[in-house]
């Protein structure tokens, strides 16, 4: 464990429409996140998190006073990672000339920052009474509609040139739901 501090700063900005039927939404923010931990590494560096842009549109239609249909297009920059600049084999053990660790050789923390992360989040509502009185609702969905693969982290490998590479991991396909939710 080690202590350190921490900044953020930025802004926010949110847009919103509402007709009889019809409620639109936009949100545009503009941020900087930094740390600073003198026994890692001596300076300011960006958060892990520090997405500098995010935009989130939703809208919403009411078909009927039972039925509703929604959208959410979600989009922000990557999350950001520390990648090596250089790799260095370390043997374990002298005498066995078969037994090395890789180790890689880092710069500043979370320099090289994830692709663009976006989704679009598809849906139903069906609104109905229960017998006591209570509001319930189905809600059918699907998120990730386009099945836009992205990339949640990056796995650090050393090519056989001796180049080192990100290779993107940790994708989330179209995920269907369905849930039922009582109000009372």
């Amino acid at each position: 464990m080690t202590q350190g501090r921490g900044k953020a700063y930025g802004i926010e900005m949110e847009v919103r429409y509402r007709m009889r039927r019809l409620t639109a939404q936009m949100a545009y923010t503009l941020s900087w996140t930094n740390r600073k931990y003198p026994e890692l590494y001596d300076g300011w560096f960006y958060d892990q998190f520090d997405n500098r842009h995010r935009l989130n549109t939703t809208i919403r239609y009411a078909m009927t006073n039972r039925i509703s249909v929604f959208a959410a297009l979600i989009l922000r920059s990557g999350n950001r990672m520390s990648f090596p600049m250089a790799s260095a084999v370390n043997p374990r053990m002298p005498e066995d000339d078969y037994n090395h660790e890789l180790t890689y050789i880092y710069g500043k923390p979370n320099g090289l920052s994830l692709p663009l992360y976006h989704r679009l989040d598809l849906g139903f509502n069906f609104k109905h009474t229960t017998r006591k009185g209570h509001e319930a609702i189905w809600n059918v969905s699907v998120y990730n509609a386009y099945c836009h693969l992205n990339t949640i982290y990056a796995k650090v490998r050393q090519a056989n040139d001796g180049s080192i590479a990100a290779k993107a991991k940790g994708y989330i396909p179209i995920i269907p739901s369905v849930s039922y939710t009582i109000k009372f």
